[in-house]
């Protein structure tokens, strides 16, 4: 009993050390997102976009990129892409009975975990 009680304790402070970490990389975070919305700006109004930025005492190079992102495949994607596609070819499909049908037909599990209440 000893030993799970002693478990306890360290569960709980661990998980107390990961928020207060992860509150600080929130932090972080935001204030580094700050400064790359002003350095990107700075960048683009004096048309840095080919340089690379060297910082030899952090070992960094840092470049202007552009970064292509895709929307991801949420239930609101597929059914308006589905509505859409099947709408052009001029096929009639339920997309609300289907786009249950997946969500219904997903697989589950469940993991015992500690949640603090």
């Amino acid at each position: 009993m000893e030993i799970f009680k002693n478990d306890l304790i360290s569960w709980t402070e661990n998980d107390i050390e990961i928020n207060k970490l992860k509150s600080k990389i929130n932090e972080l975070n935001k204030v580094k997102k700050e400064k790359e919305s002003g350095i990107l700006k700075y960048i683009s109004d004096n048309n840095l976009e080919s340089q690379t930025f060297e910082l030899p005492n952090y070992n960094y190079k840092l470049s202007y990129k552009n970064q292509k992102s895709v929307e991801s495949y949420t239930l609101k994607y597929l059914k308006e892409t589905l509505s859409k596609y099947f709408k052009e070819k001029d096929i009639i499909f339920d997309v609300d009975d289907c786009i249950n049908f997946l969500k219904n037909n997903r697989g589950k599990t469940f993991t015992p975990t500690l949640k603090i209440n």
